[in-house]
């Protein structure tokens, strides 16, 4: 899936996606490890989010990793800065880690959904290497169908997007 996070609080949603995320693998350890330390795990400062963020905030048009692996969690953030304004969050590397639809779910979670644009509802071709560590409940998954489903089809300054109903 992708978004156009354009107006979006880009600190609130790196904030949200992190608190949303989970260790795993080889970064259980490392979370542990921060964690035993007295470091703060559980939360991404403003100061963190503004350092991700330096590059993509000061360069113009092009793809930026604005983070990989952070404190143990897999948060796998790309944001894509386009010729015509519009910057894209693209959800395939954090859904492939924390769930299908994950992305999504923080989004509607944290934002107003009349915020909520949505550029691409699907996650094809790979939406298999997604299922391969498939951890959402499938009720979850079926909502979260059911709401992209519904949603309506738009076009502004930047380009067609669809939003979704209330």
């Amino acid at each position: 899936m992708q978004f156009d996070i354009t107006t979006i609080d880009k600190k609130l949603l790196l904030q949200s996606l992190y608190i949303g995320s989970t260790a795993c693998g080889l970064g259980v350890c490392e979370y542990a490890i921060r964690k035993t330390r007295g470091e703060n795990v559980d939360t991404l400062s403003d100061e963190e989010c503004e350092t991700a963020l330096l590059e993509f905030t000061t360069s113009n048009v092009g793809n930026y990793r604005i983070f990989d692996y952070h404190k143990g969690k897999p948060l796998k953030i790309n944001f894509c800065k386009k010729k015509n304004g519009r910057i894209i969050a693209d959800t395939y590397g954090y859904d492939s880690r924390n769930g299908r639809y994950q992305f999504f779910k923080i989004m509607l979670d944290t934002f107003p959904i009349n915020e909520i644009k949505i550029i691409k509802k699907t996650y094809s071709p790979n939406e298999d290497d997604i299922k391969k560590h498939e951890n959402t409940p499938s009720e979850e998954i079926v909502y979260y169908k059911e709401k992209l489903k519904l949603s309506t089809k738009h076009k502004d300054v930047y380009g067609t997007f669809w939003k979704l109903s209330i």
